[in-house]
């Protein structure tokens, strides 16, 4: 038989080589523990809410709209239950994504070695090891396997006579993708791209696309009726009052991050945040741009090349992304892999025609070569993305380490601190004190005390052993134990004979939400050092906050006679003379404010 025309047994190959790789590339997972989110369904949370088989289509977990995930997660762990089946049955599911990856290519592109290498590289690349990793990914492998067969199917009705019977059948695939999991909301862009790419007329690609847009539609208003996004958004979207060109420049700094780790693998995890962008706004406005030019060249000039649907194809994936990343505001500005999961179809592509570009080029044996070396790089950051994976701790700690600004990554390595007989990381302790910190501040006392006993337990840096003390006191205050609190700071003023003491002690009770415990701390200062000049600011900036602008103005005051050449006095007590009046609306002179 003739390999090379045979697309039977060009197939069956594929298949059996996808198959293996996947198996040898991430049967580690095997010997994995249950990772975050699991929980949810070994301690039957879910389960408990979804009775019948209506409440999975009128009822939500979480702030998504997901039936077909619920039920298949609420399922496989009833039956399943050990690591070892549930990862079997991601690898399993990677192994179908894979192996239609390779006939969507191949079906459009007419190229078995493209589609072949673009598989391969999908089938290694470390931000797929990171996804199999995580057992209610599986979800995503569903959804990526309804997405495809919608589109193969589709192309099947384009190039058959009975155009009708795989047409609704492609129809019925992306209904199953719309309950799976909403990184399917924008699958009617895919079919657009590649309607145009088969040079379907304009009218015709707006008749066969409508019902996909309409589904879409319907998605997104049971998603946004039932699980209601819009509240957890709005409670934090005051982060989020950017300007255009910072709103551009956060997006581009995804995409940045995105392919960095794409070209070579470092810092991946299932959930990037950072705060929004505010330096070099203008080079990312400029790299927008840029992207924005050759998309819309791509567009209208190179419609008939494959590349160009490749791009088109990886670039739609980044609709959701903008939206997606301001989801939970609370965490900052997020990127989550799996958002291009379906799109990276695109990137793979592209990667694989630059390769096969230069197949005729040089020399065979340096080709091949060269691509058993990049095939070996993915599979060696694969394996070193697993390795962090092996149970939720090790990969907690990884993952805020990576993206050391991520307050979900710091909540849950910090409950995992408390309630297991695990040392803290050294290189954590400082997101650990931060985390001990947002737990006194939000009222979770008993959970700041016990995460402040372990980090005591280290040997830590002067200044962190005070912040934490510091801490440990108002912990105590606020669990209504005053007598603790005084000990403690009295403790520290004595064993640290320095007004800068006061200072450090008062501006952690400030941070924690008490400042009139901070402001008796700075009176106990300025008893003691009455010439003590920082007090006297700190104080006033403490009042200030509060809106008590006369007093604030009364402290700096004070301070400016016993410095009377301090500049911060005169530009804080002008400030807070302006905030009153626009407040107050009268004269905005000390005089008038105290009578």
């Amino acid at each position: 038989m003739n390999f090379a025309k045979n697309k039977k047994i060009q197939s069956v190959f594929a298949a059996a080589l996808l198959a293996i790789l996947c198996f040898v590339a991430y049967s580690p997972t095997l010997t994995h523990q249950f990772m975050i989110d699991d929980y949810l369904y070994t301690t039957k949370q879910v389960s408990h809410t979804f009775n019948q088989m209506s409440d999975y289509f009128t009822k939500t977990a979480s702030h998504h709209y997901e039936p077909l995930n619920i039920f298949i997660n609420v399922t496989l762990f009833k039956f399943l239950k050990t690591p070892p089946l549930l990862y079997l049955t991601n690898i399993g599911l990677f192994s179908l994504n894979c192996f239609l990856f390779f006939i969507l290519i191949l079906r459009l592109s007419k190229n078995f070695m493209l589609a072949l290498i673009s598989a391969l590289l999908f089938c290694l690349h470390p931000y797929n090891a990171d996804m199999i990793q995580h057992i209610t990914f599986n979800i995503i492998f569903v959804t990526f396997t309804f997405m495809s067969l919608s589109l193969i199917t589709l192309d099947l009705s384009l190039n058959d006579r009975l155009l009708k019977r795989y047409y609704f059948i492609s129809l019925f695939f992306c209904v199953l993708a719309a309950l799976s999991q909403e990184i399917s909301i924008i699958f009617p862009a895919y079919v657009a791209i590649l309607l145009y790419y088969k040079k379907t007329p304009l009218k015709k690609i707006f008749i066969l696309a409508l019902p996909y847009f309409l589904m879409s539609l319907i998605q997104f208003s049971l998603w946004f009726f039932l699980a209601k996004p819009k509240l957890m958004i709005m409670n934090h979207a005051h982060r989020f009052q950017l300007t255009f060109e910072a709103n551009i420049a956060n997006f581009c700094h995804t995409i940045q991050w995105y392919l960095s780790n794409f070209i070579y693998p470092q810092s991946i995890v299932f959930m990037y945040s950072f705060d929004p962008i505010k330096s070099h706004i203008g080079l990312y406005c400029l790299w927008f741009f840029v992207i924005a030019v050759i998309v819309i060249i791509t567009l209208f000039l190179f419609r008939k090349r494959f590349y160009s649907f490749a791009l088109l194809f990886f670039l739609t994936g980044f609709i959701i992304v903008f939206p997606a990343s301001r989801s939970r505001p609370i965490y900052g500005i997020l990127m989550e892999p799996y958002w291009l999961y379906f799109s990276s179809i695109g990137i793979f592509t592209l990667t694989a025609l630059l390769i096969t570009s230069v197949y005729k080029k040089i020399n065979k044996t340096l080709y091949w070569l060269f691509l058993l070396t990049l095939c070996a790089f993915l599979f060696y950051h694969s394996q070193k993305q697993l390795a962090v994976g092996r149970d939720e701790l090790t990969y907690t700690e990884y993952w805020l380490k990576k993206s050391p600004d991520n307050l979900l990554a710091r909540g849950i390595l910090g409950e995992l601190y408390i309630y297991n007989p695990i040392p803290i990381s050294n290189d954590l302790i400082l997101p650990m004190i931060n985390n001990t910190k947002i737990y006194v501040r939000d009222n979770h006392q008993d959970l700041a005390l016990k995460l402040g006993e372990k980090i005591l337990l280290k040997t830590l840096p002067t200044e962190q052993r005070i912040d934490m003390l510091s801490l440990m006191a108002a912990a105590h205050e606020k669990n209504g134990d005053p007598i603790k609190s005084r000990k403690i700071v009295n403790q520290l003023i004595t064993t640290n004979s320095n007004p800068n003491i006061y200072i450090q002690i008062s501006s952690i009770f400030d941070q924690v939400a008490m400042p009139d415990e901070a402001i008796k701390i700075l009176d106990q200062c300025l008893n003691v050092y009455p010439q003590f000049k920082e007090a006297y600011l700190l104080k006033g900036i403490i009042l200030g906050n509060q809106d008590k602008y006369e007093a604030s103005i009364k402290v700096w005051e004070k301070g400016l006679e016993v410095d009377s050449k301090d500049t911060r006095f005169m530009r804080l007590i002008e400030d807070a003379q302006k905030l009153y009046s626009l407040r107050e609306g009268q004269s905005s002179s000390p005089k008038a404010m105290r009578q």
